[in-house]
């Protein structure tokens, strides 16, 4: 009877072996991911202070967080939940995901893409808050929705990293 070559003990590696050791590819995405909580604008990041920071890994890959400002999320996330958020062109775009979009105006909103073509249709989570018809132009800015993190535990999480 054969055996499976791939099945044999003697021929695994140890995970820790070599350079790309599970331990370095972790180290290179551990990022502190700024956390922006409070009624901070997107349009002013740059002169916002930031709360605190949270750990990026492997898993967790965006730029930063965000408190959420209204209900339009509801039932997913609350107002004050954290979301992660990654910069995105508006030729990378897939129907389907959550967006959240800076407008020329200083409107934020949140939500899922159901349509695209001449304009983006954002339809919120929260059936209270109407879809919304957006041309290119007036969209400044596009962050693709990483995950959502309830407040309660953004603020467990911040407390085993101190």
């Amino acid at each position: 009877m054969e055996t499976d070559p791939g099945r044999n003990s003697e021929d695994r590696y140890p995970i820790r072996m070599g350079i790309n050791s599970v331990e370095r590819i972790f180290k290179k995405y551990e990022v502190d991911l700024p956390v922006y909580e409070g009624n901070v604008q997107l349009g002013d990041l740059e002169q916002a202070q930031v709360a605190y920071t949270l750990k990026g890994d492997i898993y967790r890959r965006g730029d930063f967080f965000i408190a959420l400002k209204d209900e339009r999320m509801l039932p997913l996330w609350d107002k004050g939940d954290l979301v992660l958020l990654k910069y995105e062109d508006q030729g990378e775009l897939i129907v389907g995901d959550r967006y959240y979009l800076l407008l020329g105006d200083g409107r934020e909103i949140i939500g899922g893409l159901t349509k695209l073509a001449d304009l983006i249709v954002i339809t919120p989570e929260n059936p209270q808050y109407g879809r919304l018809e957006l041309k290119r132009s007036e969209v400044l800015k596009i962050y693709k929705v990483m995950e959502g993190l309830k407040r309660e535990e953004a603020i467990r999480e911040r407390e085993k990293n101190m």
